[in-house]
């Protein structure tokens, strides 16, 4: 496979294995979700 990438003159670029604890938005979500579940537990009643 690497040749065939290499002669088309492409590369390949290898990322680091994926981490929420270094992803800042997955630390924010749950209270995102929290707040539009009260908000809309409150709108229905």
């Amino acid at each position: 496979m690497k040749r065939l990438i290499k002669r088309r003159r492409c590369r390949v670029l290898y990322l680091p294995p994926y981490s929420p604890d270094f992803n800042p938005l997955e630390l924010s979500f749950p209270k995102v979700k929290g707040g539009a579940s009260q908000t809309l537990r409150d709108m229905n009643k």
